[in-house]
């Protein structure tokens, strides 16, 4: 069992989800392996790196029997892809995280499709741990390129909508 946390490459800090991660670190499946960005961390107990490449960020999701991802589509699609349920904590623009709050309308959407579970307060992740860890797999991995796309597109539709 290993936990491997995610907040992309953006160049906008994530304080809020890195800071809870190491505050809990020690209550979830070890070992934990953090890809920190551009989010200065330290932790003691916590492997870390700033970036990762493409071949090692599958890799880690392959691996890992928990993920905790930043609310970024493209990570969130490619665990699903291989049918894992991320916890997500999007991005949100009022902690200056990123320019709006996109993500949390698509984890929004995606956490009513069952593909993801939602964390939107950061002393709730082990609770939303031990949710993912109960679910059945995302069903993805039989799912073809076209099939995804077109969740994608139901997404942003749905979010669109939504704003109108």
């Amino acid at each position: 069992v290993s936990t491997f946390v995610s907040v992309g490459n953006s160049r906008y800090q994530m304080h809020r989800l890195l800071s809870a991660v190491c505050k809990f670190s020690k209550h979830l499946p070890q070992p934990v392996f953090v890809q920190n960005g551009h989010t200065p961390f330290d932790c003691s107990g916590v492997k870390s790196r700033a970036f990762v490449s493409q071949q090692q960020f599958e890799q880690s999701l392959i691996k890992a029997d928990v993920i905790v991802l930043h609310g970024g589509g493209g990570s969130i699609l490619q665990a699903n892809k291989l049918g894992k349920v991320p916890v997500v904590m999007p991005r949100l623009a009022g902690w200056r995280e990123h320019v709006d709050d996109h993500q949390l309308a698509i984890c929004r959407k995606l956490e009513e499709m069952g593909k993801v579970v939602l964390l939107e307060q950061p002393d709730n992740l082990l609770e939303a741990v031990t949710q993912a860890m109960a679910l059945p797999r995302a069903g993805y991995a039989r799912t073809g390129n076209s099939q995804m796309l077109g969740l994608v597109d139901a997404v942003l539709k749905a979010v669109a909508e939504e704003k109108a």
